[in-house]
């Protein structure tokens, strides 16, 4: 096929679905089917604006670009858009006040990066050196909105200018980019006409909105800057039509207009003056509470997984954290009632990244039988990353580096509700110390940024440390920053009164944010009819006490439980004990061997394998020789 200049993107995402096995398409990302090795699960991806190819069980042993991998099979050659072979994205015309098309600006990508190139009216031909004067973009629905005294807006940027104009804010911005605002487009604007000023949240976005409202302002207009709530970067920062990707759908046109009703008017030595040179050089970042509006919390399940913020569900191995989970992200996708049987009012999409389960022979079987709906389920198989020759290489992923790639693909689901790091430990990255409280404040603290942002609950799974004496919350594996980051901790615990060992409860070990004596929850996992784990809850709230489920403390312990801890305790305060003496003298004491397994594990007990068989010891008794087993 010919690489001519009527080839479209169409076009070469006709070519790709053609000659990979498409599994999932993201916009530009395509997940496929590798064609260099056996892949029942899909395993590479397909970049359409990159012409980029990248396979995660491959790495580097196949090509990386799109034009290579047709040359190594033999397919024929990829058709890329434009005949320049730069794969344009959109095109924006810049109208004059008549309304007749004098330029196009298109936008492109260019090794990877935006890049942006100006054409005729006709669009064939380039602007490079022929000195047209280019209008103000969107100038004719600009000149009528003033004509009609409307308010309008200043933007950076056409796709900025778009996105308002959709929400029917009339918008323009000038075609030289941030810092190229000319008298000849304030003198666009009547005096007296009112104006609102939108800016990318970093430095070159500052510069401009000062630039632009100063020029407004002299010229006699009653200008506003509307602040999107964005922390200002050095560059690269986000903008409007970033706040209005993240909004959520259903409230997005209410909140869009408090926005605008908080706008601040501009003036040179004003407030907005003033936060824009603290915004400039280095000091203290903060607001007046009077600027903040109160918000109500919002909650994935209503006073249990909040949304915009961390949630830990804590427990030992084998519990059946995950599977909570699963049938967490089940409910999620599928709109279902909660367990506690409050209605689902935030359905959405799911993200889970899962460093200890197969998704083929696990992840995804579990979550079919939780009732997901898998179309809306993203699992994370890791990143692309480029080295220092600027290649993409595949790699695990890890919240110390690679948040924005996932924070990106959350802004792409658009309607993303949960966010699941299973175990949360396994992505804090190999520069952070688990035990270090700043090293994991500083990693944990972008996440909830990031969940706030997006509105996503982000919930950790995690394992408790070994500690018979700490406190529930100081329990939890590593620094104590995990619970004190967290909004909500769930423990997840062994009911201590049931005989069956079957019954596990759910329970609150942090929930500040909600009223006293929310309560718990009581599940069992069973297998369903192809031997999947699913979770049944039981209905009805909870009360024990979490303290009570996990203590060491015969006389926290409740019923026969209670009894036969307080039996072992002194049966073993003398020294280590083989198992069967143990049962044997338990069983004359009047106590069930199934119940001396369950205080034997709430008082920490670890029993130790030797030649004569199972012994058990208390925590800190002498032990003999042998192999240690936690069950």
């Amino acid at each position: 096929m010919m690489n001519d200049a009527h080839t479209t993107p169409g076009d070469l995402l006709s070519w790709i679905r053609q000659h990979f096995r498409v599994a999932e398409e993201h916009g530009p990302e395509l997940v496929v089917h590798c064609p260099f090795h056996s892949d029942s699960t899909p395993s590479a991806g397909v970049n359409v604006e990159r012409r980029a190819f990248n396979c995660f069980r491959c790495g580097d042993s196949v090509p990386g670009k799109l034009t290579e991998v047709a040359a190594r099979l033999g397919w024929p050659a990829p058709p890329f858009p434009g005949g320049n072979g730069r794969p344009e994205e959109t095109e924006y015309p810049y109208r004059n006040a008549e309304g007749k098309v004098v330029a196009v600006k298109r936008r492109y990508y260019r090794d990877g990066r935006k890049a942006f190139a100006w054409y005729d009216a006709s669009g064939g031909k380039t602007l490079r050196g022929k000195g047209i004067v280019l209008p103000l973009y969107r100038l004719p629905e600009l000149l009528g909105a003033l004509g009609r005294g409307e308010v309008v807006a200043v933007c950076e940027g056409e796709k900025n200018a778009d996105d308002l104009a959709r929400l029917g804010i009339p918008a323009t911005t000038c075609p030289g980019g941030a810092g190229k605002w000319r008298p000849a487009d304030s003198e666009t604007f009547p005096a007296g006409a009112s104006v609102l000023v939108f800016y990318d949240a970093d430095l070159p976005g500052v510069k401009h909105r000062d630039q632009v409202c100063s020029a407004l302002v002299e010229r006699g207009c009653a200008v506003k800057v509307v602040e999107l709530g964005y922390q200002v970067t050095e560059d690269h920062g986000r903008d409007v039509s970033d706040w209005i990707a993240a909004a959520d759908p259903f409230t997005c046109e209410s909140d869009f207009l408090a926005l605008l009703k908080g706008a601040k008017a501009w003036s040179a030595e004003g407030p907005a003056e003033a936060k824009g040179k603290s915004e400039l050089a280095p000091g203290l970042v903060y607001r007046l509470a009077s600027e903040i509006a109160p918000v109500p919390i919002r909650w994935l399940w209503k006073d249990r997984i909040p949304l915009g913020k961390l949630a830990l569900i804590v427990g030992d191995g084998g519990l059946g954290k995950t599977t909570v989970a699963h049938n967490l992200v089940a409910r999620t996708t599928a709109r279902a009632p909660w367990p506690d049987g409050e209605e689902n009012t935030e359905p959405g999409s799911a993200v889970i990244l899962n460093a200890e389960d197969d998704p083929a022979d696990t992840t995804v079987p579990r979550l079919v039988a939780a009732g997901a709906v898998c179309e809306r389920v993203v699992l994370v198989d890791g990143v692309r990353r480029r080295d220092e020759s600027g290649k993409l290489k595949a790699g695990y992923f890890n919240l110390d580096t690679d948040l924005g790639a996932l924070e990106e693909r959350i802004r792409e689901l658009g309607d993303c509700k949960v966010v699941v790091l299973d175990p949360l430990s396994a992505y804090l990255g190999g520069r952070v110390n688990a035990w270090r409280e700043d090293d994991v404040r500083r990693v944990l603290g972008p996440v909830a940024a990031m969940a706030a942002r997006h509105g996503v609950a982000v919930l950790g799974i995690m394992h408790p440390n070994k500690s018979t004496t700490a406190t529930v919350l100081h329990r939890i594996s590593g620094s104590a920053a995990f619970g004190n980051s967290a909004r909500m901790v769930w423990m997840v615990a062994p009911d201590p009164t049931d005989e069956t060992e079957q019954r596990k409860l759910f329970l609150p070990s942090k929930a500040n944010i909600v009223a006293p004596g929310i309560g718990g929850l009581a599940f069992k996992t069973v297998q369903d009819s192809k031997g999947q784990p699913v979770v049944e809850w039981e209905r009805g709230v909870v009360s024990m006490d979490v303290s009570t489920a996990m203590s060491n403390d015969p006389g926290e312990l409740p019923g026969a439980c209670a009894e036969a801890a307080k039996w072992l305790r002194d049966f073993l305060a003398e020294g280590e004990q083989n198992s069967t003496d143990v049962y044997k003298a338990g069983k004359g004491a009047g106590h069930a061997e199934r119940t001396l397994r369950r205080a034997q594990r709430a008082l920490g007990i670890k029993p130790r394998k030797s030649e004569g068989g199972w012994r058990w010891a208390l925590p800190g008794a002498p032990e003999g020789g042998g192999d240690e087993i936690d069950f």
